[in-house]
């Protein structure tokens, strides 16, 4: 699988981690072909292990990162760290 270089999708999650799951299984199966950024600002434990198994999503090229989403605040600077981790040039 060869992600374009040039775009991420950043999912700023919040809850809904069912449909969240049918999204990658769905995306996995065309073979997406952008890099995707998971932001989780609430972590639930057994859908996190299935973000980090890389052998769920083999056709995605997933980055997971785990945040305290509890205010406003928190979100915004969930979205300026997950920003600054992203490389791409089009987010």
């Amino acid at each position: 699988m060869v992600a374009s270089a040039q775009l991420t999708i950043l999912l700023t999650l919040k809850g809904r981690h069912l449909y969240t799951l049918r999204w990658l299984w769905h995306a996995n199966r065309i073979n997406f072909p952008f890099r995707i950024f998971i932001a989780d600002g609430e972590v639930h434990p057994a859908i996190a292990r299935l973000f980090e198994d890389r052998s769920l999503f083999p056709n995605l090229l997933i980055e997971y990162h785990r945040y305290d989403d509890r205010t406003y605040s928190d979100f915004y600077q969930k979205l300026n760290d997950a920003f600054s981790k992203i490389t791409t040039p089009y987010v």
